[in-house]
């Protein structure tokens, strides 16, 4: 009952991470004053759910990812430095798909795979002429943007054929 609406109460994501792993995506774009919740927390292990009286404890490893310049964010200000230093204990850096041409087929493959045993339904697999077209594009939205490019393929893709160039909306995004 701590909202309107609220006739159960359910357990929250950090609380469900107990024991576990936290993922927290685009890190970078979260609110400042959200950013400072999220520096006590890691801190001190400590939350308060929402409409409760008393903080509860919740150990997890935290991951978190962003596209995101993080040190330009510290020197404009919206991003705090406390909490970088606390998120870089073990950075990765993750090479954009356009930089990596060469996973594009694992990647499509996985995709129309996902796709098929979804639907029940779809293609048998991509074109090499299809895959050469891919290799011609930038992928501003990395990964994600080639699993909707492969899915929308898909769905216009008869059963059991191919994806061929002709049905890959790379111009069109």
């Amino acid at each position: 009952g701590a909202f309107s609406g609220a006739d159960q109460d359910k357990q929250g994501l950090l609380a469900q991470a107990n024991g576990g792993t936290l993922f927290l995506d685009e890190i970078g774009d979260m609110p400042m004053a959200l950013q400072s919740k999220l520096l006590r927390v890691l801190e001190s292990r400590q939350f308060r759910p929402l409409g409760a009286r008393e903080e509860q404890h919740s150990d997890f490893r935290l991951v978190a990812a962003t596209h995101q310049p993080l040190q330009a964010g510290i020197e404009d200000g919206s991003f705090r430095r406390d909490l970088f230093y606390r998120l870089s204990q073990f950075p990765l850096r993750v090479t954009p798909l356009r930089e990596r041409p060469d996973d594009l087929e694992a990647l499509c493959r996985h995709f129309i795979r996902l796709y098929t045993e979804r639907e029940d339904s779809g293609p048998m697999g991509i074109s090499s002429h299809a895959l050469h077209l891919l290799a011609g594009y930038d992928f501003p939205g990395n990964v994600r943007e080639l699993r909707n490019i492969v899915e929308l393929a898909c769905l216009q893709t008869p059963c059991g054929d191919d994806i061929q160039p002709e049905v890959l909306r790379i111009n069109d995004l």
